[in-house]
């Protein structure tokens, strides 16, 4: 009974490592104990007697010290998952399906056959020649690199919020705005653009899915229309997932340096970089889920540094 109560417990377990690392510690060693529940109580009654051998006394100490380890994994990882959890999650699911119907529907295939550059913040994006006939998506202050663009992604409040203004006036008419609600359900509140801005600057509100409960793990998303985009920490991620979704002949990567090498395309510094570390290997999952869901796209980068070698690289000079 208690490896079927196990092997139940393990299937809520969503996270794959995990999941198999409680079947490991809770479900396969309990092979070794034969033991029935009614033989458990008989045996129990009689362990303190020299009747019964010291190999079942054992075997009745490894069946409880299990059921004492299940128990404290139930309450260290299973507590947090509680019905309010659910019911946020419920809610957060739902209402992103009814956003991103009026957000994202209408741009569904919108560019195919064209070519999109996709132009982040990083130093090399100062020696980007805009391509001809190309539609660009900006991230953040790609506004300030002097390229037009045709579509800008923000979602970080207390990053953006000294120049959040001249974003809101952008191209007006001219440049399609998408302000993300990263944190929505987080604590984190200083990171949500506020709703004013969005309703002066005319944008599309979308939400990633970002969220503080257990096992959580980013995750792309094909059907932007109903689900939260995968944030991985970085805005270029959700950008690229709307692009996907236009449905363009080729991406370009403008921007996109995830080097060592501290800084903007303007030379400003910034406080700390993990993008070595983290978003290369992010980049890399982006590639494995473009060529699943649209093979025919060409993804390449222009003037590369971290991504060198991942997509196709396209030096200018």
């Amino acid at each position: 009974m208690k490896k079927i109560l196990y092997q139940i417990i393990a299937l809520l377990i969503f996270d794959r490592k995990k999941r198999k690392k409680f079947r490991q510690k809770y479900i396969y060693p309990l092979k070794k104990v034969t033991l029935t529940v009614g033989e458990y109580d008989a045996l129990k009654m009689l362990a303190g007697k020299e009747t019964i051998g010291r190999d079942i006394v054992e075997k009745i100490e490894l069946f409880e010290n299990k059921l004492k380890s299940c128990e404290d994994f139930l309450k260290d990882s299973f507590l947090p998952i509680n019905y309010e959890i659910i019911n946020r999650l419920m809610q957060h699911n739902l209402s992103t399906a009814l956003l991103h119907q009026k957000t994202f529907l209408p741009f569904k295939n919108k560019h195919a056959g064209q070519d999109i550059v996709l132009i982040a913040t990083g130093p090399s994006a100062k020696k980007y020649i805009p391509l001809p006939n190309a539609i660009h998506i900006g991230v953040n202050r790609a506004i300030d690199i002097g390229i037009d663009l045709d579509y800008l992604f923000i979602q970080d409040y207390s990053g953006s919020k000294e120049y959040l203004s001249r974003i809101d006036s952008y191209r007006s008419g001219q440049c399609v705005k998408f302000y993300g609600l990263t944190t929505e359900y987080e604590t984190q509140t200083h990171r949500i653009i506020p709703e004013n801005n969005a309703i002066i600057s005319d944008a599309y509100r979308y939400r990633t899915d970002w969220m503080n409960i257990p096992f959580f793990t980013p995750q792309f998303v094909h059907d932007i229309s109903v689900k939260p985009l995968g944030c991985f920490g970085s805005i270029v991620f959700p950008a690229l997932q709307f692009a996907l979704w236009t449905n363009p002949k080729r991406i370009y990567l403008v921007g996109c340096d995830c080097t060592s090498n501290v800084g903007y395309f303007d030379k400003e510094e910034q406080g700390g970089n993990f993008l070595t570390e983290t978003i290369v290997d992010t980049y890399k999952k982006f590639k494995n889920f473009a060529n699943i869901y649209y093979p025919n796209i060409e993804i390449i980068s222009i003037n590369p540094v971290g991504l060198k070698g991942i997509f196709k690289d396209m030096e200018q000079k």
